[in-house]
C-alpha cells in the first residue's frame, strides 16, 4: 500500500507539472576588497552584491558570509562591523558613488568608533553583528563564518524586491583580508518543459503498473 501511495504521489506531481530546482552558489568581494590594507578604518565600504533578486523568480532560503585570514594591522585590538543593507540615494554613510552589482563604494568615516552604517536599521539594514562586533587581536589571522538567521533571509529577500542591495563593512582600525565570500542557495517549484513532463508521466505510470503487479491489484 505504501509502495501505491509514493507512486500515485509522483503521478499527481507529474500531472501537475512541477519539479523542484535547487541552486547553490558564492560570490567573492571585490578584489578591491582583498588584500594587504585592503579594509582601511579611514572607510566604510558598500559591496553592491545584486540589483534584485540572485536568481530571477526565486527566493534565498539559507546564506552565510565568510571572512578568510583576516589581520588587525594597526592598534592592538579592532573591531570589524558587517551589515545586510540597501544600496540606494540617501542612506547613511552613503559613498561617493553608489557602487553598480559586484563593486564596491567607500564612505569617509575616519576611523570613527562604532558601526557608520547603523542609523540604516531597521528599514534600509539588517545590522548582522553590531551588538557583538567581531574583535581582532593585532597581527593575528582569524577566520569565521556568519550563518543568516530566519530573520536575516527575511531581510535578504525584502531588500532583494525593492532594488540594489549588499553587504555594508566598517572596519575600525585597518586589516589584511584574505578572502570575503557569500554563500547562499535557492529552491523553486518550475513548471517543466512539454517534453520533460511527458518523460515524467511516463515513468510515473510504468512506476504505477509494477507497484499494481508487486501487490496484486
Amino acid at each position: 500500500m505504501k509502495t501505491r501511495q509514493l507512486v500515485l504521489a509522483v503521478l499527481a506531481a507529474s500531472a501537475l507539472g512541477l519539479v523542484t530546482e535547487a541552486r547553490a552558489a558564492s560570490i567573492n568581494a571585490p578584489s578591491g576588497m582583498i588584500g594587504t590594507g585592503a579594509l582601511n578604518g579611514t572607510y566604510a565600504y558598500t559591496w553592491t552584491v545584486a540589483s534584485g533578486a540572485l536568481v530571477s523568480g526565486q527566493t534565498v532560503d539559507s546564506a552565510s558570509i565568510t571572512f578568510s585570514n583576516i589581520k588587525l594591522t594597526s592598534t592592538q585590538n579592532g573591531w570589524l562591523y558587517f551589515d545586510l543593507g540597501r544600496v540606494l540615494k540617501g542612506m547613511v554613510a552613503e559613498p561617493s558613488t553608489l557602487p553598480t552589482p559586484g563593486n564596491y563604494g567607500t564612505y569617509t568615516d575616519n576611523d570613527a568608533s562604532g558601526d557608520a552604517f547603523k542609523l540604516n536599521a531597521p528599514v534600509n539594514a539588517d545590522l548582522l553583528n553590531s551588538s557583538q562586533p567581531v574583535s581582532l587581536t593585532k597581527n593575528v589571522a582569524q577566520s569565521w563564518t556568519y550563518t543568516f538567521t530566519s530573520a536575516d533571509l527575511t531581510a535578504l529577500n525584502t531588500y532583494a524586491g525593492l532594488g540594489s542591495w549588499g553587504f555594508l563593512i566598517d572596519p575600525d582600525c585597518s586589516f589584511d583580508v584574505g578572502g570575503i565570500t557569500f554563500n547562499y542557495t535557492t529552491t523553486t517549484n518550475c513548471t517543466p518543459d512539454g517534453g520533460t513532463t511527458a518523460m515524467l508521466l511516463g515513468a510515473a505510470m510504468l512506476g504505477l503498473g509494477w507497484a499494481k503487479r508487486r501487490i496484486g491489484v
